[in-house]
C-alpha cells in the first residue's frame, strides 16, 4: 500500500522514500519536517471491521508517514484486504477512527477520498472498462474452431445423406387374427442386401386401436451365416378422461440393425397378442430398408464440439462479472429498473 499527499496521485509515492521490513521496523525515516509520528499521513487507530455479525478485522493501529512505504503482511483471511477497504471507503467501519493528512476521513465515501488522494488498486483485479479480458482471447479461438469443426459436421452429414442407398429390398403386407388358431408365424421370401456393410432398418406398421402386439422377428442369411434375433412391441392406446383426450404409444414401430454384411436374407415373423388384449384380428406391414442415413450421431458430435466453447463462455463472463463487482460500479440486474423509475 503507497500513501501520497494530496497534491499526488492516488497509487503513487515520492521517491527516497523508507520502507518497513516484514518483521515491522521501520529503517532511517528522511529528513524532513514530514517525518515522525507528529506528521502521519496516514494514521488508524483502533480500527474494526465487520461484515454483518462477522469482525474481519479487530483493533488495528497503523501509522504511515508521508513518503512511506509500508508493506501489510498476513495469511489469507487475515484481513488485509478489508482493512485497504475501509481505509479507501469501501467498506463502512465500525470502530475507531482513521485520519488522512490530519483530517478525520472515518466513513468517508470513496469518491471523496479519491479526490483527496487516498485510493485503493487492488492486484490482478480488472476495475477499468478499457482492461482487456484475460480469457476472451482464447473465448474468441474456441468459437471460431467450432464454427470450422461444425461447418465440416454438417457437411459430413449432407454428404452422408446425399450418398446413402436409403433403399426399400423388401416390403410384405399380412392379417393375424388370434382367434383362427393360426400362430400367425411365417418366414418371408428372400430379399438381396446389396453394398457395403451397412444398417438394415425394419419398419412395423398396424391398424392396432387401443391394443398391442408382440413380435418375435429374425433376421436370417440364406447362407445359414449371421443371424439377428430381435422383438418389437407395438401398442396404441387413445381414450377421454375427465373430459380430456389422451394418447398413449403408437401404431407403427421401427428398429435399426447396424453394420449387417451384403447378402440374401430373410425375415422370420411371428407376431402375438398379450392376454386381456382383443381377439380380433388386424392388419400390418413390414418393410426392409438397406444403408438409412441417421442424424443423431452428427448432432451428438456438434454438442460435444459445442461444450469447449460453452465452457470457455461462461469463464469469460464469468471474469467480467468478477472485475467488476470489485468495483465501484459493479454489474447490476437492477440498474436498468432504476434509470426507467427514474424517467418516470
Amino acid at each position: 500500500m503507497s500513501a501520497a499527499g494530496p497534491s499526488q496521485g492516488a497509487n503513487s509515492a515520492p521517491s527516497g522514500g523508507s520502507e518497513r521490513s516484514e518483521r515491522g521496523g521501520r529503517s532511517n525515516p528522511p529528513s524532513g519536517p514530514a517525518s515522525g509520528k507528529g506528521n502521519a499521513l496516514l494514521e488508524l487507530t483502533r480500527v474494526e471491521i465487520a461484515y454483518g455479525g462477522i469482525h474481519a478485522v479487530k483493533g488495528v493501529d497503523l501509522h504511515v508517514d508521508e513518503g512511506e512505504l509500508v508493506c501489510l503482511i498476513g495469511t489469507n483471511g487475515a484481513g488485509k484486504t478489508t482493512t485497504l477497504k475501509g481505509i479507501t471507503g469501501l467498506q463502512p467501519v465500525k470502530a475507531g477512527a482513521i485520519k488522512y493528512a490530519g483530517e478525520n476521513v472515518t466513513g468517508s465515501p470513496a469518491f471523496q477520498l479519491v479526490r483527496k488522494g487516498l485510493a485503493m488498486v487492488p492486484e490482478g483485479r480488472g476495475v477499468f472498462a478499457n482492461q482487456p479480458n484475460p480469457r476472451a482471447g482464447a473465448a474468441r479461438a474456441l468459437r471460431g474452431a467450432f464454427g470450422l469443426l461444425a461447418l465440416c459436421v454438417l457437411g459430413l452429414m449432407g454428404a452422408r445423406f446425399a450418398l446413402a442407398r436409403n433403399e426399400p429390398v423388401f416390403t410384405q403386407t399380412r392379417q393375424y387374427s388370434p382367434t383362427t388358431g393360426d400362430t400367425g408365424a411365417f418366414v418371408t421370401r428372400a430379399f438381396t442386401l446389396a453394398g457395403h456393410r451397412s444398417n438394415v432398418e425394419l419398419r412395423i406398421e398396424t391398424d392396432l386401436s387401443n391394443a398391442s402386439a408382440y413380435f418375435n422377428l429374425a433376421l436370417l442369411s440364406e447362407d445359414g451365416g449371421t443371424g439377428y434375433d430381435f422383438g418389437r412391441e407395438v401398442s396404441n392406446y387413445a381414450g377421454v378422461e375427465d373430459g380430456e383426450s389422451w394418447h398413449e404409444g403408437s401404431a407403427r414401430d421401427k428398429v435399426t440393425l447396424p453394420a449387417v454384411p451384403s447378402g440374401r436374407y430373410y425375415l422370420r415373423v411371428a407376431p402375438e397378442r398379450g392376454p386381456g388384449e382383443p381377439d380380433g384380428p388386424f392388419t400390418y406391414t413390414l418393410t426392409v430398408k438397406r444403408d438409412v442415413p441417421r442424424a443423431w450421431p452428427f448432432l451428438l458430435a456438434l454438442v460435444l464440439l459445442a461444450i469447449p466453447p460453452v465452457i470457455s463462455f461462461f469463464r469469460e463472463k464469468g471474469f467480467e462479472y468478477a472485475r467488476w463487482r470489485e468495483s465501484d460500479h459493479p454489474w447490476s440486474s437492477e440498474s436498468s429498473d432504476d434509470d426507467d423509475s427514474d424517467d418516470e
